[in-house]
């Protein structure tokens, strides 16, 4: 198969910059290029964001939620501390990456490029071997995960390191993984 056409790699990213589906390093890459005015990006931008206008005008207006209103204010006027954050329980959306195995996404640290997920595995759930390209981290909060014949369960912490392979990971119970891994090696980008 022959590389990508630049161009239509710059296409295919301003869709899924649009779409708010870039990885957050690509977010940063493509921003970059945004602020220092490179033209094929600005180009590409704006076509993208035509067709996702039209569709969105599209679309029939709906009521929002009862009560929005008065979350989003109190949010907005919530003091803010500089360098201070904070991912509520009921925020983000969480996303399924194999059969009974969903994820969602906390934080990325541009500064060591580590991204932070929370991991559900429904009981049963098996998730396939995989390489880890960083160190990975793992803190078992809730329920058993089992590795080979050695089950680890909550509070249990564990590190698989750079170069490291996971042979098939799986539950009897079900769990949720605190995971610190490199962008890439998080569930959503693994195949299966």
């Amino acid at each position: 198969m022959s590389p990508q056409p630049i161009e239509e790699r710059i296409q295919e990213q301003a869709a899924l910059y649009v779409l708010g589906l870039l990885r957050p390093e690509e977010i940063h890459e493509f921003d970059a290029r945004l602020s220092a005015a490179d033209p094929s990006y600005v180009e590409a931008l704006r076509q993208a964001r035509e067709p996702a206008a039209r569709l969105a005008n599209s679309l029939d207006p709906v009521d929002p939620p009862v009560g929005l209103k008065e979350r989003l204010m109190q949010r907005i006027n919530a003091p803010k501390m500089p360098g201070l954050g904070a991912v509520r329980s009921d925020e983000g959306k969480w996303k399924r990456s194999a059969p009974g195995v969903y994820y969602k996404k906390l934080y990325f640290d541009p500064s060591t490029g580590l991204v932070t997920i929370l991991v559900r595995m429904a009981p049963g759930a098996t998730y396939a071997s995989h390489n880890h390209s960083r160190t990975e981290q793992c803190l078992i909060l809730e329920g058993d995960l089992w590795c080979d014949q050695q089950c680890y369960v909550a509070g249990d912490f564990t590190i698989a390191e750079a170069g490291s392979t996971d042979p098939d990971l799986y539950t009897k119970t079900g769990n949720l993984l605190l995971i610190m891994t490199a962008p890439g090696d998080e569930p959503a980008t693994r195949s299966h």
